[in-house]
């Protein structure tokens, strides 16, 4: 993928690939170089994108609305001229529950209850509203720089 694929941003490297899609670690290009991940729909996938931005539309106003450090924040968002589509949201630099376990092993109990105690407030803040993840596993889990 070019440079110019997605105006305004950089790509780094690729965090994720799926049916969907990719994942990128991106650099915004507007001097600050703030990192997001990218996630990129190519043009078959144009349908799933826009049902993806109707949801994250609604998860954003939720998130803002609730003040929930909880829910992923979504930055950007906009169709690519191939005719596919990406969402940008906040980079978590503790990348994934899967990804930690992997490299460390099975959570301590403490750890665990408290990374547990999140997701459940995430997931109530989106029941709440009437909105539902459908995809809860550890690679969907997404850990702060500090956990």
């Amino acid at each position: 993928m070019s440079e110019e694929t997605i105006a305004g941003y950089r790509i780094l490297e690729t965090l994720g690939e799926g049916g969907q899609g990719r994942v990128y670690l991106a650099e915004l290009q507007d001097g600050l170089a703030k990192r997001v991940a990218l996630k990129v729909f190519p043009p078959e996938q144009r349908l799933r994108f826009e049902r993806e931005l109707e949801a994250y539309r609604a998860i954003e106003d939720l998130r803002q609305r609730s003040g929930s450090p909880h829910l992923a924040e979504g930055l950007a968002a906009g169709p690519l001229p191939d005719g596919g589509g990406y969402l940008a949201m906040a980079y978590a630099q503790g990348g994934t529950l899967r990804d930690r376990v992997q490299e460390r092993g099975p959570l301590p109990l403490g750890e665990a209850l408290e990374l547990g105690d999140q997701l459940l407030a995430a997931l109530e803040c989106l029941h709440e509203s009437g909105l539902w993840h459908r995809d809860v596993k550890p690679s969907n889990v997404l850990l702060s720089r500090t956990g």
